[in-house]
C-alpha cells in the first residue's frame, strides 16, 4: 500500500480520522513539515513486525560477523594475550 502524504497541520485537524484509517484501515501516512517528510505513521502491528524484522536482520549480521571471525582464526590462528598486548602497546 502506498503512503499518503499529510501535513502536520492537516494531521492536527484530522487526528482522529487519520488514526482510525491507520488502526482499522491499514493506511500509511508520511507526515510533512514545510513540504518535506518528517515522520511516518503506521499501525502498531506493522511497527512491531518491522522491529522483529530489524532484530532478525541484525542477528543475521552478527552471525555472519562471527563466522568471518572464526574463519580468520582458522586461517591465521590465535596469539597469546601477552603478545597481542605488546603489539598494541597496552598493559594487561
Amino acid at each position: 500500500m502506498n503512503a499518503e502524504e499529510i501535513s502536520a497541520r492537516e494531521l492536527r485537524e484530522n487526528q482522529s480520522d487519520v488514526l482510525n484509517k491507520i488502526a482499522f484501515g491499514g493506511a500509511h501516512f508520511i507526515v510533512t513539515r514545510h513540504g518535506k517528510g518528517a515522520a511516518v505513521l503506521i499501525s502498531l502491528n506493522e511497527f512491531e513486525l518491522l522491529q522483529k524484522a530489524m532484530e532478525y536482520l541484525e542477528d543475521q549480521s552478527d552471525i555472519e560477523d562471527a563466522k568471518e571471525a572464526l574463519e580468520l582464526v582458522e586461517r591465521e590462528g590465535t596469539k597469546p594475550l601477552e603478545q597481542l598486548a605488546k603489539e598494541l602497546d597496552i598493559d594487561v
